[in-house]
């Protein structure tokens, strides 16, 4: 009675136990249905076709930028540049893209991790200096280094014998560092400096020095290195007097003949008055920054607890200042930056920070972490985070996402989804592997490259696969619904297109927008694709897209009013038509006899025109009901009908297939996009008003073997025959039914014929959508391995509710 534990790994199938009732809600095939929460399955939804990438031949990054609950952004990131799209369109002035240039190179879009609040976005990379993303207006956006201010640094120096003397303690100045000589028989330390030949070194080993340094380099205690560096350049150095009186360099240029000295400016303060070293004599009081080329840059980043928080290099967690996101100035206020490290036996490098008030979850290479600040505090610098190991399973590089109180991110693997959550068992958090029951699905495609949640109209995890499938995980905890499905992208006439990114953009008052990119092969070229699947439920009976890439032709009309008179005489402002005009009418209340007929227009004035039929004839409506106001959300419309229909340049030299008017063409249901009238598109035999051209691609849903009891136990391995099906279907159409053996072969596929499927009164013209139970007589044979197959391969909606099944069973 339901698939809420949908596709089910093949090495899973000895399970017949009843607490994970596989057998009854898990199929053993369940590709392009999508999981529904309630229980039941939907073919899923179409794309449409927005733009075409900038470059064909390279990978893009999508990324979301929400300014506000009503005004989201998806960003194509490519190598170099980012694009914009909004309100389900690419944002363009007059006919050309909006573009700005960035500092990411094609390797590094896939490790672009970002925080966004209202109209800046920062972005990290662990590459790059952290970049900020400004939206100027609807249409204009900037990107720029973040500049960050009074930090944040590594620990002071402690080595009491290098020192650094600032040329002046304010604007243009330069540091240069004295380095002691090393010396037998001395105690040194990780990080302390010494010069041997005019050559400095880095001490790597805490050791006590021999007779010569020759002796105690060969024992790899040293390492030849330049205190100042390449990779300094654009970072901070904190210089002063004493921990009181101080100020920060930024650095401009290093002398790389010996890595002595560099030359750099005093910072401003963080309320704009002039930065001060306090000294211009030799000094043991400075730090390094903890950004840099050298030490390396930021590996994620996100806001908590008011403050932006970054994560890495390495194991350390570094908040800014509560509100001033790119000051890192430490003090004694709870309200200055702070900077603390995971205390584990290994290096846990940070991949990935995810804010959960009032914890702040962290992802690493050797596991996931805790760190909480006391209660009504938080983390402060005077208030130190209680951090915990939770697990210790790896994480990718991916950023995680949160559905309800759950988080959920990709294992280190690839191969498993892990649901992070709190164990009141065991007073802490735990990682369960939802890919338990469903091993292959992430497996068998090369691993997760990408994920995303949507949250309306169902709660569900969108994983991209390595090999350009889709797997997607239907989830609430609270009614057992675990459901992995598999999407796989239309097919051109070089196959299947292959899903690349997913980006899932939350709605106020509407279901989420689903952004995907798709390379595709068309007419021989590969292309990559911005599209955004269409919406998955429904209420008028030409809505529903079932087709890839496409592209519909819909120009609704508003009726205010008609007259039931002889012509009925239609009312509606600007309506464009012209006399002998075909339309059809739909959603009109009271006056109902209009709904779904094909019109020719007559008397067309600028705000209203008469009806007549196909053949001139008016039509007569003195006894028809009386035309009421509708809905505002589903007003009486007209459309206007015809037969040639462009706007598919994108597929040029592709066969695709139609839906006309709810229904399929009559003469034919695929067409040859070339040139016609107006551009690139195709000819239909009949008139439509409104209609979706895209891509093709099939659904299955396989169920498992029937496994109920018999007299003598289990009915697992007893020889069984169905005898009847019945379908509960919602808003249905096409479907065949067979059933497949042990090995895979397909027997008796046939298409289900509905009680309400009539003949077709005008060609073009589709049957009612079914809802209801419809019983089929699917014979199998006598066989001990036997499973329903439920097929769409027609771009038609069904939702299928539950299977009931009848059958005869044989103890032996």
């Amino acid at each position: 009675n339901a698939f809420t534990f949908g596709e089910v790994s093949p090495r899973a199938l000895g399970r017949y136990d009843q607490d994970k009732p596989i057998w009854r809600y898990g199929l053993a095939t369940m590709l392009n249905w999508l999981g529904f929460q309630l229980g039941g399955a939907m073919f899923r939804p179409g794309t449409y076709y927005v733009a075409s990438t900038k470059t064909a031949a390279n990978k893009v990054r999508l990324l979301k930028f929400r300014y506000s609950t009503v005004q989201s952004y998806v960003i194509e990131a490519g190598a170099s540049y980012m694009r914009f799209y909004a309100n389900k369109g690419q944002l363009v002035v007059g006919s050309t893209p909006v573009e700005i240039a960035t500092i990411y190179g094609q390797n590094d879009l896939v490790n672009i991790k970002t925080a966004n609040k209202a109209d800046v976005m920062y972005l990290v990379d662990g590459t790059h200096r952290p970049q900020k993303l400004v939206r100027l207006s609807s249409t204009s956006f900037a990107i720029s280094n973040v500049s960050f201010i009074g930090g944040p640094f590594l620990d002071f120096n402690v080595d009491a014998n290098t020192k650094i003397t600032p040329t002046s303690a304010t604007g243009a100045t330069t540091l240069n560092v004295s380095i002691p000589a090393w010396g037998a028989g001395n105690l040194y330390v990780a990080n302390d400096w010494v010069s041997s030949s005019s050559v400095t070194y880095r001490c790597l080993v805490p050791h006590l020095s021999g007779a010569t340094f020759a002796a105690d380099l060969a024992l790899g205690y040293w390492v030849a290195e330049f205190f100042f560096k390449a990779g300094h350049v654009g970072s901070l150095f904190k210089v002063g007097l004493n921990s009181t009186t101080f100020g920060c360099v930024l650095i401009a240029t290093t002398d790389l003949t010996d890595g002595l000295s560099c030359t750099g400016n005093v910072q401003a303060n963080a309320d704009g008055s002039a930065g001060n070293l306090g000294t211009t004599s030799a000094t043991t009081f400075w730090a390094e920054g903890a950004f840099s080329d050298y030490r390396g840059w930021p590996a994620d980043v996100t806001f908590h607890e008011g403050r932006l928080v970054y994560g890495g290099p390495g194991q350390f967690f570094r908040g800014s200042v509560i509100g001033a996101y790119d000051n890192f100035t430490t003090g004694s206020n709870d309200s200055d930056a702070y900077s603390y490290e995971i205390s584990s036996g290994l290096v846990n490098n940070i991949r990935w920070l995810y804010s959960s008030s009032p914890s702040l979850q962290i992802g690493t290479d050797g596991g996931t972490f805790t760190a909480q600040g006391s209660s009504g505090v938080g983390i402060t610098p005077t208030s130190a985070p209680s951090i915990s190991p939770d697990t210790d399973y790896s994480v990718l590089p991916i950023k995680p996402l949160m559905i309800s109180s759950f988080l959920y991110y990709l294992s280190g693997s690839s191969y498993a989804t892990r649901q992070l959550v709190y164990s009141l068992e065991l007073n802490k958090q735990v990682s369960e592997d939802m890919n338990m029951l469903a091993d292959h699905i992430l497996r068998d495609g090369g691993g997760a490259v990408d994920i995303d949640k949507q949250q309306s109209p169902n709660d569900r995890v969108w994983v991209v696969r390595a090999d350009g499938m889709i797997a997607v995980f239907t989830r609430n905890a609270s009614q057992v619904v675990m459901s992995w499905c598999r999407i796989a992208a239309g097919i051109s006439s070089a196959g299947a297109g292959l899903f690349e990114n997913v980006c899932i953009l939350p709605q106020d008052n509407g279901d989420d927008e689903i952004w995907v990119v798709v390379k595709r092969t068309i007419n021989g070229s590969v292309v990559r694709c911005i599209e955004y699947f269409t919406p998955e439920l429904f209420n008028n009976y030409w809505e529903p897209v079932r087709l890839d890439s496409a592209v519909s032709y819909n120009t609704p009309k508003t009726i205010t009013g008609a007259t039931a008179a002889n012509p009925v005489v239609i009312a509606s402002s600007s309506h464009g038509y012209s006399n002998g005009q075909l339309i059809k009418i739909d959603n009109v209340v009271g006056m109902v006899e209009l709904n779904g007929n094909t019109y020719k227009v007559a008397n067309a004035a600028t705000n209203t025109y008469s009806l007549q039929d196909e053949n001139g004839v008016d039509i007569n409506g003195l006894a028809y009901g009386t035309f009421l106001t509708a809905n505002p959300v589903y007003p009486a419309q007209s459309r206007a009908m015809k037969t040639i229909f462009t706007g598919l340049d994108h597929l040029t030299g592709e066969t695709v297939s139609v839906q006309a008017d709810g229904g399929l063409p009559a003469e034919t249901q695929t067409f040859l996009v070339g040139a016609v009238t107006g551009g690139y598109g195709f000819v239909l035999p009949n008139p439509a008003a409104v209609v979706h051209a895209g891509l093709p691609y099939t659904g299955d849903l396989q169920l498992l073997p029937l496994g109920d009891g018999s007299m003598t136990g289990t009915g697992q391995g007893k020889l069984r025959k169905v005898f009847l099906s019945t379908l509960r279907l919602w808003k249905t159409l096409g479907l065949k039914m067979g059933f497949v053996d042990k090995f895979g072969n397909i027997s008796g596929l046939a298409p289900l014929i509905y009680e309400t499927q009539t003949a077709n009164v005008k060609p073009g013209h589709s049957p009612d959508m079914f809802t209801g139970d419809h019983e089929v007589e699917p014979f199998s044979d006598w066989t001990k391995y036997s499973s329903l197959l439920i097929r769409q391969d027609q771009p038609l909606p069904a939702f299928v509710l539950s299977v009931i099944l009848q059958s005869e069973e044989n103890e032996k």
